[in-house]
């Protein structure tokens, strides 16, 4: 399982609906519980602030250093990669992301 609330890449699930709430209810019986709703969002909000906490040296390290034209694109190159390759796999039904 994914996550019940953006739905499974792999399946081609983009979002939520009530049939897929009922079967993680089936899976999973404490889904329900909104303590573990919450729990699950505090999780991800958690890894969210790490990621930036751990990128934000980076980035500052970027913005002073006379590299900061070539980080930049570098990083938008493979964002823009990731992006691309979400949206084929998507589209075309293939699972070869590892994420």
């Amino acid at each position: 399982m994914y996550d019940p609330l953006h739905g499974d890449p792999r399946s081609g699930n983009a979002g939520t609906t009530v049939t897929d709430l009922r079967a993680v209810g089936d899976e999973c019986s404490d889904i329900r519980d909104g303590w573990s709703l919450l729990a699950f969002n505090v999780g991800v909000e958690v890894g969210q602030v790490i990621i930036v906490s751990l990128m934000f040296p980076l980035v500052a390290w970027a913005a002073r250093s006379r590299h900061h034209r070539r980080v930049v694109l570098a990083a938008s190159a493979l964002i823009f990669l990731f992006g691309v390759g979400w949206l084929v796999e998507r589209v075309f039904g293939l699972t070869y992301m590892p994420i």
